[in-house]
């Protein structure tokens, strides 16, 4: 488990953790350049999206809708800072 930081919210260690990935795949050439820390704050904002709108909206929310949308997302966003494969 990863240690906590001091002062460090569970939120700030989990935008964190996405960014060191992101930053891997980058150097790895798994993924286009682009700038981390936007793109990690695109993908949480557009899961909170879904899912505030999901209940909002009354839309399904079932496990099946939210592997959809998270599918969905990943390749529409690979469009755009994809390894360039």
């Amino acid at each position: 488990a990863q240690s906590r930081k001091k002062g460090s919210s569970a939120a700030e260690l989990g935008y964190a953790a996405l960014v060191g990935w992101l930053e891997r795949a980058q150097r790895q050439r798994r993924l286009g350049r682009c700038d981390v820390h936007t793109l990690a704050s695109t993908i949480l904002g557009a899961l909170q999206g879904w899912a505030f709108t999901s209940r909002v909206c009354r839309l399904a929310a079932d496990r099946g809708a939210a592997k959809d949308y998270v599918e969905r997302l990943i390749e529409l966003l690979w469009d755009g800072v994809g390894d360039g494969a």
